[in-house]
């Protein structure tokens, strides 16, 4: 009889297991930023930056400045330009310096990523967030 009942028992613990938050949970998405002139593609990876990013798609806040490093080449997701942010954060406030467009920074490249070195577009709003597809 014992037998009887340990088998199943065996057979659903595994199911009884809680499985740890975020499992399963892609660990870096592509948000889809729109300047007043132009869009861009840039990777996040900090969950916190996820979870701005996703309140203001959602309507729920503004997730603030979209900033980061600017780098050479497209970095696999900012197809159509030749520069990527290499980390997207939000902030409330930065410097002037870095604001700007897609378009500007599209148009004079070689001074925003050799001299400025980062873009913080002040009019950039999330407009799309998906994983980003690991290969």
């Amino acid at each position: 009889m014992f037998r009887r009942l340990l088998a199943p028992a065996l057979l659903v613990l595994p199911l009884l297991v809680p499985t740890p938050a975020g499992a399963g949970e892609p660990q870096a998405y592509v948000a889809t930023i729109q300047t007043v002139q132009g869009r861009f593609k840039a990777v996040i990876t900090d969950p916190s930056m996820v979870e701005l990013a996703r309140q203001e798609l959602a309507g729920g806040g503004d997730a603030g400045v979209p900033f980061g490093p600017l780098a050479w080449g497209n970095g696999g997701v900012n197809s159509g330009h030749r520069w990527h942010v290499t980390e997207l954060r939000f902030a409330d406030f930065t410097i002037e310096l870095c604001d700007g467009t897609a378009r500007m920074v599209d148009r004079d490249t070689r001074y925003w990523v050799e001299t400025v070195g980062s873009f913080c577009p002040w009019s950039g709003e999330v407009v799309k967030l998906r994983p980003l597809r690991q290969r």
